[in-house]
């Protein structure tokens, strides 16, 4: 519900052995979206869409996807039902797990606290991450040299999720940090593990103003950790 506008689009379809391939297109001309990059698009400036029905010897059918330069994916669905897919923003690869989504990010800056304001509200919980269709998130994967996040950047950074019940397994590696994480869903949600090293620079976070510093105070989670080596 992000996005605003209309666009004008193109669909071809061809049958064959009456199963039909049918492919739609649009530059997306018209349609703005507010969201941080690589998601963030002006009516103005044309973005071309590409989405492909393909039928499968299975009975099933895949989808492709394509969005410019931004985003690629590809989904089967069996009997009326997604069975898997991947999506990748970026130049993230592209690799189908056995069920559920994989999600792949590559990018050269993510900000954080910029996408938590559009994120769904149950998104904390590994059960309620789930696409239309109630295709469940089988994992993510992120690559990006500068991740933003609470205020403090991190660099060279590599993170996978995966689910695990209702929580989140996180295995981080950054030139600041490095260990293993897990995410509870809760209230405000809750961070627990233990983490080789931590290293934040108070003096690009001591830029703010107490009022955004209060503001952050109140986002962190719930917090229990055990660090080797902690600096600031």
């Amino acid at each position: 519900a992000h996005l605003s506008g209309k666009s004008d689009w193109k669909a071809e379809i061809g049958i064959h052995k009456r199963r039909a391939e049918v492919r739609v297109s649009s530059e997306l001309l018209g349609v703005s979206s507010p969201l941080p990059e690589p998601l963030n698009k002006a009516a103005t400036v044309p973005l071309p869409l590409r989405i492909e029905r393909l039928p499968q010897a299975s009975g099933g059918e895949a989808y492709e996807i394509r969005l410019g330069e931004v985003l690629r994916g590809n989904i089967e669905q069996q009997d009326g039902k997604w069975q898997r897919g991947v999506l990748a923003i970026g130049p993230a690869t592209l690799a189908m797990p056995a069920q559920g989504l994989a999600l792949s990010i590559d990018l050269p800056h993510l900000d954080l606290d910029r996408w938590r304001h559009f994120l769904p509200a149950n998104s904390g919980s590994a059960q309620g991450a789930e696409a239309g269709g109630g295709l469940s998130v089988a994992g993510v994967t992120l690559k990006t040299p500068r991740l933003s996040v609470q205020g403090h950047d991190f660099a060279a950074v590599r993170i996978a999720l995966t689910p695990k019940g209702r929580d989140w397994i996180i295995d981080l590696n950054a030139r600041q940090a490095q260990g293993e994480l897990r995410w509870r869903d809760s209230e405000a949600g809750w961070l627990e593990g233990r983490l080789q090293r931590l290293y934040l620079n108070t003096a690009a976070a001591g830029a703010t103003s107490s009022a955004k510093e209060t503001s952050v105070t109140e986002r962190l989670p719930g917090l229990r950790l055990s660090i080797d080596d902690f600096r600031v």
